[in-house]
C-alpha cells in the first residue's frame, strides 16, 4: 500500500487505490466537491462499502505527479494517467470512484481536449471515464466552510483520524479576515462552475448536503448508493461509522463569530439603493463588504444572479471572438479594450444604465453627474504588471446629462481633451469619481495565478508587493471612490487571460477642486490624448 500524506483514507481505512489485482472499470462515480465540503467523509463512507470504488483526489496537482510516478506514466500522457487511475480506483465489482474539486476537474478536461477529446466539458469527461455518474456534495454554511479552509491552510492540518488531538490544541491564533473573504469568493466561484457544468451537460447529480450527512450518516450513505444504482451488501446498521474526526472547535466558532461581526459592520445595504430594474439582476444575499485599508474600497461577491451573469459572460466571449472588437490600449499598459457607446445593447448594457450609475455612486457615497465611461478589458497571459495610480483623471463628454439618463463617452468630442469633433458640441468637463472593476470570463482562479488588482498605501510601494490584493473571481467586483489616495494597479496574470468590465462614474470638476485642489487632478499625458475612443484604458 502506498499511503500519501495528503490522503486520509490511506490511513483511516487501510485501503489504497493502487492495492489489489487490476479490475476493469465498467462504471464511474465522480464526487464533485469543493474544499472543506465534507467530501473526504463521503469518500470514506463509499470506500468502506467495498462496492463503490476507491475515491481519491487523483487529479489534485501535487498528488497527480506522485501517482504518475507510481504508475510509471509520463506527465503529459493524460490517457496513460487515466488508465492508471482506473486501475487504482476500481473495486472488484467494476466501479471506479474519483473525488475532484472544480478547478482540478477543469484542468483534467483541458488536458483531455489537448489529447483530442471533443464536445462539452461533460462530453469530454464521459469520453475519459466509463459511464460516469455524479455526486455533488455541498455545505449550507459556506462561512464555516471558508473558515475551515482558512484554518487548514494556516495550520496545514487538513483532517483528523480517530482520536487524534485537535489541530489547535497547543496554539490559538486570530483569523485573517481578508483571506476568509477571498476563500468565500472562491467557494462561490467553484459552486457556480459545478452548477454550470451540470446544466450544460444535462446532468442531474445525486445531491448530498454535508450537514445532513453528519446528522444522518448511514441513511444518507444508503440513499446515495441507491440513487447511484449500486447494490450495497450492508443495511444502514452495517454502514461503518466514520473514522475521520470533525475538526471544528471553539476556535472555529470564535472565528465565525468574529467574521460575522465584521461583515455585519462592513456590509453595505445594497437593497436600499437599488431600483426595480436592477433588482432583477442582482443576486439576493450577495456580499458587499466595505474595507478601510489601504484606502476605502468595496469588494462584492456573487454580484449578479447566475442566469444574468451567464448571459453577460456569453456576450463578453462573443465580443472577444469578433475580429477588431478589441483594440490595443494606451502605451505603457498591456491591455486590449472595447469601449461601450450609445449603441451598446444586450446583457452588458446593464453597466450603461442609470440604475447601475446610481447604485455604485451611492455605495461610494458620491453623487454622479450621469456621465459614464465603460468598456471591457482583456489581458493576455503574461501581461506585465502596471504601476500604482489613482484614476483621478478628467473626462470630457459631448453634453450634460439630463435627469435619469446616462451620457457615455463618444466620438463627438475627445474624452481626454474635450476637443469637439462636430459643430455645435459643447463639451462638459468632469472628473472620474468612482472606479468599478467587474470580473467575468476568467474561469477558476487559484492563489498564485496572478491577475489581481493590487491596492497600495503610497505611490512608491513596490507594485508586486501590495498591502492587499483583490483576485479576479468571476461575478465579483471591486469599486472605490477616486481620490488622491486610491492607488491601485493590475498584477501580472501568469496562468490565464484576465477579463473584466471597467467603468467610471464621473463627478463635477468643481467638487474635486474644492475637496483636494486643482493640482490633485491627474491630467492625461500627451500620448494618451492621441488615442482613439475605442482604445481608452
Amino acid at each position: 500500500m502506498t499511503a500519501f500524506a495528503t490522503d486520509p483514507l490511506s490511513i483511516a481505512t487501510g485501503v489504497d487505490g493502487a492495492a489489489g489485482p487490476p479490475v476493469r472499470a465498467t462504471s464511474s462515480i465522480v464526487i464533485c466537491s469543493l474544499p472543506r465540503s465534507g467530501s473526504w467523509l463521503l469518500a470514506q463512507a463509499l470506500d468502506r462499502t467495498g462496492v463503490a470504488g476507491h475515491a481519491r483526489e487523483y487529479l489534485r496537482p501535487e498528488l497527480e505527479r506522485r501517482y504518475a510516478a507510481e504508475w510509471g506514466v509520463a506527465a503529459p500522457d493524460v490517457d496513460g494517467f487515466t488508465r492508471g487511475m482506473l486501475r487504482g480506483g476500481t473495486t472488484a465489482n467494476g466501479v471506479f470512484a474519483l473525488k475532484v474539486h472544480w478547478h482540478d476537474c477543469m484542468r483534467y478536461v483541458a488536458s483531455a481536449r489537448g489529447a483530442g477529446r471533443l464536445g462539452s466539458d461533460a462530453d469530454v469527461l464521459r469520453a475519459m471515464l466509463p459511464a460516469p455518474r455524479f455526486v455533488h456534495i455541498v455545505r449550507r454554511d459556506t462561512l464555516r466552510q471558508a473558515v475551515s479552509w482558512c484554518r487548514a491552510l494556516d495550520s496545514d492540518a487538513w483532517w483528523q483520524v480517530g482520536g487524534s488531538a485537535p489541530a489547535d490544541a497547543e496554539e490559538r491564533w486570530d483569523p485573517d479576515f481578508e483571506k476568509i473573504e477571498v476563500l468565500q469568493g472562491l467557494l462561490a466561484e467553484g459552486e457556480r462552475g459545478w452548477r454550470a457544468f451540470f446544466g450544460a451537460g444535462g446532468i442531474a447529480p445525486v445531491e448530498v448536503v454535508y450537514e445532513d450527512l453528519v446528522a444522518d450518516f448511514a441513511p444518507t450513505v444508503r440513499r446515495v448508493l441507491d440513487q447511484l444504482g449500486v447494490v450495497c451488501p450492508h443495511d444502514d446498521a452495517g454502514v461503518p461509522a466514520p473514522s475521520l474526526r470533525r475538526q471544528a472547535d471553539s476556535m472555529s466558532e470564535r472565528w465565525v463569530q468574529d467574521v460575522l461581526q465584521l461583515q455585519r459592520a462592513a456590509a453595505i445595504p445594497v437593497t436600499r439603493v437599488e431600483t426595480a430594474p436592477l433588482a432583477s439582476a442582482l443576486r439576493p444575499g450577495g456580499l458587499w463588504v466595505r474595507r478601510e485599508q489601504p484606502f476605502p474600497h468595496v469588494v462584492a461577491h456573487d454580484v449578479l444572479r447566475l442566469d444574468v451573469y451567464s448571459r453577460m459572460e456569453a456576450a463578453y466571449a462573443q465580443l472577444l471572438a469578433r475580429p477588431g472588437a478589441f483594440t490595443r490600449s494606451t502605451t505603457g499598459y498591456d491591455v486590449f479594450s472595447h469601449t461601450f457607446d450609445a449603441a451598446t445593447r444586450g446583457p452588458l448594457a446593464l453597466f450603461c444604465s442609470r440604475e447601475w450609475h446610481d447604485l455604485v455612486a451611492a455605495v461610494c457615497g458620491m453623487r454622479g453627474t450621469g456621465h459614464v465611461f465603460a468598456g471591457l478589458h482583456h489581458h493576455g497571459i503574461g501581461s506585465p504588471s502596471g504601476s500604482p495610480h489613482n484614476d483621478l483623471n478628467p473626462g470630457f463628454f459631448a453634453r450634460a446629462s439630463r435627469d435619469g439618463e446616462v451620457v457615455l463617452a463618444s466620438s463627438a468630442c475627445s474624452y481626454f481633451t474635450g476637443a469637439a469633433a462636430q459643430q455645435g458640441v459643447l463639451p462638459v468637463e468632469t472628473v472620474r469619481g468612482v472606479a468599478v472593476i467587474f470580473f467575468l470570463h476568467n474561469g477558476p482562479w487559484r492563489p498564485g495565478d496572478g491577475g489581481e488588482v493590487g491596492l497600495y498605501r503610497g505611490a512608491f510601494d513596490p507594485v508586486d508587493h501590495p498591502p492587499l490584493t483583490v483576485p479576479p473571481i468571476d461575478n465579483s467586483m471591486l469599486l472605490f471612490e477616486c481620490t488622491p489616495n486610491s492607488l491601485h494597479a493590475f498584477l501580472s496574470n501568469r496562468v490565464r487571460p484576465r477579463n473584466s468590465v471597467i467603468l467610471w462614474v464621473h463627478r463635477t470638476r468643481s467638487e474635486v477642486v474644492a475637496r483636494w485642489g486643482d493640482a490633485a487632478i491627474v491630467h492625461w499625458p500627451a500620448s494618451s490624448r492621441k488615442v482613439s475612443l475605442n482604445t481608452i484604458s
